[in-house]
């Protein structure tokens, strides 16, 4: 069973049992999946795997359309992944610098990193806490799960807020080369406004960050009605 079939398992039976929030203060919340619209889904006719690799594979499945017609869609199936937002005693996120090959640029990202087949996101996000920035964390609070690019790939990135951090370290990946930056949260909306960070991952978890402490900072609740 390829990591992307295995965690298409896990989030079934996720989707039906309460789960913990990775906080370790004994709350539960239950994780529901989105319904769909009969009138707007896509019926699959066939399918063909083109590629099978480490994280990715790529197939062309043909589809019925809602209004009858048919088409080819293209698929990334890729492996679940997840981001961390760490953020130290010092009111400073730690950020870090990578060169990335696709788009031959250094970006200023959030720690992250693929889910091994036998991992839970917990376990991934402190994994690649001590092998990105040699930290591992009391506290993790689950901010949001979403799909990287819909249009294309199933990848859902699974993102935490770290807090706590003390040293811990883990031997990194031997091809990642990385220099952690550590950022007041005071410059997060210059980042942002300035457009210094360009990935998608990092946007919201900074986006998601600013808007939970701005709405603790007003006396607000969030979305799930527990406060901040």
């Amino acid at each position: 069973m390829s990591i992307v079939e295995e965690f298409a398992r896990r989030s079934r039976e996720l989707d039906a049992a309460p789960q913990r929030n990775g906080r370790g203060d004994g709350e539960e919340q239950v994780v529901v999946g989105n319904s769909i619209d009969p009138a707007l889904a896509e019926t699959k006719l066939s399918g063909s795997t083109l590629y099978r690799g480490r994280v990715l594979n790529l197939r062309v499945d043909g589809v019925r359309l809602p209004n009858g017609k048919r088409t080819n869609r293209e698929v990334v199936e890729h492996a679940p992944a997840v981001g961390i937002l760490a953020e130290n005693d010092r009111g400073e996120i730690l950020l870090i610098e990578q060169y990335r090959y696709p788009v031959g640029e250094v970006l200023l990202e959030v720690p992250a990193g693929i889910m091994e087949p036998d991992e839970l996101p917990l376990e991934t996000a402190r994994r690649e806490l001590q092998e990105e920035i040699g930290f591992d964390a009391e506290h993790f609070d689950e901010m949001c799960r979403f799909y990287t690019s819909p249009g294309f790939s199933d990848e859902v990135l699974i993102l935490f807020h770290a807090t706590g951090l003390f040293p811990s370290s883990l031997a990194p990946d031997f091809d990642e080369t990385i220099r952690v930056v550590p950022v007041s949260v005071r410059e997060l909306p210059d980042l942002l406004c300035q457009g210094r960070i360009k990935d998608g991952k990092t946007l919201v978890a900074l986006c998601r960050f600013l808007c939970r402490t701005t709405a603790c900072q007003a006396g607000t609740q969030t979305e799930a009605g527990t406060g901040c």
